[in-house]
């Protein structure tokens, strides 16, 4: 892996861990002790993330791809 795709992996890990930071403690999830909770808009990223990495790959291994059918699935 280039240096140039690591920086870019750190910002999109950076961008989703500040996102459910952010939606966790301005709905004041955060408690005392135990786990952040997070909420709908921190799921709906992993959901995307997620469809998208599966489209990048299956366009990557097969040929063909729709990615967003892909994402759709995904959610």
């Amino acid at each position: 892996m280039s240096e140039e795709q690591a920086t870019w992996a750190n910002r999109v890990r950076g961008l989703v861990l500040g996102l459910a930071l952010g939606e966790s403690v301005s709905r004041d999830a955060v408690p005392a002790s135990g786990p952040i909770r997070t909420g709908v808009s921190t799921q709906l990223a992993a959901f995307t993330i997620d469809g998208v990495i599966r489209a990048s790959v299956r366009a990557a291994h097969r040929g063909i791809c729709h990615p967003p059918s892909v994402v759709w699935h995904a959610y």
